[in-house]
């Protein structure tokens, strides 16, 4: 439930600020972490792979759009 209100929230706003980022990063970076490493077997490159998503979430959340199917 909660990440379907924070995908809620991100297809609703046009920015993301420095403290929002580290929210979305504390919620959900494990899990990113652990599906890039699933993918991986390399726990460095799972941790570069997160960083760079978070990364390319704070830059694009302006087009973000939230209507994919898997929530």
């Amino acid at each position: 439930m909660e990440s379907r209100m924070t995908f809620q929230y991100l297809a609703n706003t046009d920015r993301m600020d420095q403290t929002e980022l580290y929210h979305f990063m504390t919620a959900f970076g494990d899990d990113v972490r652990k599906y890039a490493y699933a993918i991986t077997k390399n726990r460095e490159q799972a941790k570069d792979i997160a960083q760079e998503v978070f990364i390319k979430v704070f830059r694009s959340v302006d087009s973000f759009k939230g209507q994919s199917g898997c929530l």
